[in-house]
């Protein structure tokens, strides 16, 4: 039995999502089982963790009282699609995921085409957020098909973005070919007293070499002669932005994220970016748990170098230290030095044991991880 002075053990279990195969939940879950199997007894606290993509809102709303949203808004397509968000805090705070009105997810692979997929939609939850008094409103950025800058959540909030001729702008990156001018006056009663918070770990620029075309928008379906268009098409709508809003800045850590909405976001709507992980972290006192739990288990599909950069295992071991509780990471792979897992806090890290094979399916993945979990604990931790 796993046991401290005399007392069961506490542990907190805090896993990323293993893309493809488990979400943060199931892979939790399963952590969980493997340790029960070897100490029935034991108490075990599960938390979701995302980084501001998918599963944002779960995570930042398990737990707490509130209530979920769901309305029809313009997909990324232009087809209506029904996206759901979360109020809390007594209704004071929107909790929305991007790619639940524009991601990647929603759209068929053969249909990609960030050239002309829209934010219109994810304007459209915000705006209804703010109608249902809302004054805070948490937007998670990541895992969608657009590549527009923003412009698209911004024409649902109620911007205009006018062309040479004085048109509306289209929808979709070409907006940004066609863009001249920017009407903003119509939407500040609107905005003028919420606040936005863009969560996300994604730190690229809008455009350039490591900006959100170049970087992002091929696994969106672009050839990477629309690449170069969209980039080039960035910069301008950046120029332009900087016209109207003295202080945007396409340098901005997070800009690039979600195709330009962290551009957009931090620009038009005067919000910040904040790390999706230490968002979750803070708004669901995590700490707390941390620093009442005898251990720590964390992980995510791949543990490597860019593990201690901002991500969840690496942010959760630094917490973790800082608390006097041991973590264990575990990975589907595990591809990092041991000083570097030392330097970040991380004083052990294992990898899932293929038992079963076809390991991506989420019940053989969950199998996978659940056993190795159980032989870890019997055979290493049942003296403590």
């Amino acid at each position: 039995m796993i046991r401290r002075k005399g007392q069961l053990m506490r542990i907190l279990v805090v896993m990323d999502s293993f893309k493809g195969s488990m979400t943060s939940l199931q892979a939790g879950q399963a952590v969980k089982d493997g340790i029960l199997k070897v100490c029935p007894d034991a108490d075990v606290i599960v938390r979701p963790m995302a980084d501001g993509g998918e599963g944002t809102c779960e995570a930042l709303s398990y737990g707490m009282d509130g209530n979920k949203i769901t309305i029809e808004v313009e997909g990324p397509f232009g087809d209506r699609i029904n996206a759901s968000y979360f109020i809390v805090n007594g209704a004071d705070t929107a909790i929305i995921e991007s790619a639940s009105a524009c991601g990647i997810t929603l759209v068929s692979k053969h249909r990609l085409d960030p050239m002309t997929a829209s934010s219109y939609g994810l304007g459209e939850m915000i705006s209804d957020a703010i109608e249902r008094g809302c004054r805070r409103i948490i937007i998670g950025l990541g895992g969608v098909a657009t590549n527009d800058g923003g412009i698209g959540m911004l024409q649902g909030l109620g911007f205009s973005f006018r062309t040479a001729d004085d048109r509306e702008a289209a929808r979709g990156a070409v907006a940004l070919r066609d863009l001249r001018s920017i009407e903003m006056s119509p939407v500040w009663n609107k905005i003028r007293n919420v606040e936005f918070i863009a969560a996300t770990d994604v730190t690229n620029p809008l455009y350039g070499p490591e900006g959100a075309s170049f970087v992002f928008a091929p696994q969106k379906g672009a050839s990477m002669e629309n690449v170069a268009l969209m980039d080039k098409w960035m910069e301008e709508y950046s120029k332009i932005t900087e016209r109207t809003i003295p202080d945007a800045d396409p340098y901005r850590e997070g800009s690039g994220a979600a195709g330009g909405l962290g551009f957009a976001i931090m620009s038009y709507l005067g919000g910040k970016r904040i790390s999706g992980a230490e968002l979750i972290i803070e708004e669901t006192d995590l700490d707390d748990l941390i620093s009442n739990a005898d251990m720590v288990i964390s992980g995510e599909g791949r543990i490597d170098r860019q593990t201690v950069m901002g991500k969840t295992v690496g942010i959760l071991a630094k917490r973790s230290e800082k608390a006097g509780t041991r973590l264990i990471a575990i990975g589907g792979s595990v591809d990092i030095p041991d000083g570097l897992c030392r330097d970040a806090g991380i004083r052990e890290v294992y990898e899932i044991e293929r038992i079963n094979e076809d390991y991506m399916q989420t019940d053989k993945a969950m199998e996978n991880l659940s056993l190795t979990v159980s032989s870890l604990l019997k055979y290493r931790y049942t003296s403590m």
